[in-house]
């Protein structure tokens, strides 16, 4: 059970997006107001008649935003959200050290 003390804290949670949807959205939760982190890697990829940098997520179909735990069906109504990450029936928060260090 969370505690009424915790509601109003803002808390890191993880959002499952659907498959290449994560920059839009991230774009979306700016958007509406929410802190948002989305890990990037770049890379250089090589076809047949070039070579170019491309960015590409850290964590595929995943983005984390800040939030307090009564923001959650904002964050769902979100374009592009699938589900939040959960721990039974709690939101899993993901500590700040650990978005720090990513």
């Amino acid at each position: 059970m969370v505690k009424l003390s915790s509601l109003n804290q803002k808390k890191w949670i993880a959002v499952y997006t659907r498959p290449r949807h994560e920059k839009m959205v991230k774009q979306e939760l700016v958007k509406k107001g929410f802190e948002t982190y989305l890990p990037m890697l770049r890379e250089r990829r090589k076809w047949s008649d070039r070579k170019k940098w491309v960015e590409f997520p850290m964590f595929r179909s995943y983005v984390f935003t800040c939030i307090t735990f009564n923001q959650v069906l904002p964050v769902l109504d979100t374009i592009g959200v699938v589900n939040i990450i959960k721990f039974g029936n709690e939101p899993a928060v993901v500590q700040d050290e650990h978005i720090e260090s990513i």
